[in-house]
């Protein structure tokens, strides 16, 4: 719930930035906060993939001395459940938008710079840690 409360209020601040004339000595500031969204995305990975492994290892230290395998079963359950694809797409998209909008506001308008099918009109290159 904080993270979408975190990412409604920089949408706002996004929009009222665009109404103003998404001016570029404005955009920095967004920027950061959109860097700040990303990172939160990225903690929250993490957190997400630790307390998979966790789970794992504690389910495989049960069928080790289990006559009844609960591992498999349930790491299939978990891998079908699309809790980050249902819950937190938008958010995925929404600070993928501002990106690429506040990317557009910095690069000059040219042939190679423009993609038709990005929001912003910048193309840009997401970036991804593992």
């Amino acid at each position: 719930d904080d993270l979408n409360r975190v990412v409604r209020r920089l949408g706002e601040a996004f929009r009222a930035w665009e109404e103003a004339g998404s001016k570029a000595a404005d955009a920095a500031r967004i920027t950061k906060d959109v860097e700040g969204v990303e990172q939160m995305l990225e903690d929250f990975e993490l957190y997400v993939n630790l307390n998979y492994m966790a789970f794992s290892k504690i389910l495989k230290k049960h069928d080790k001395y289990s006559t009844c395998p609960f591992r498999m079963p349930f790491l299939m359950r978990i891998q079908r459940e699309t809790f980050v694809a249902d819950k937190m797409a938008h958010i995925i998209k929404a600070t993928s938008d501002m990106r690429a909008s506040l990317e557009g506001a910095a690069v000059k308008a040219g042939a190679e710079a423009f993609d038709a099918d990005q929001k912003g009109g910048a193309s840009f290159l997401r970036k991804t840690t593992k």
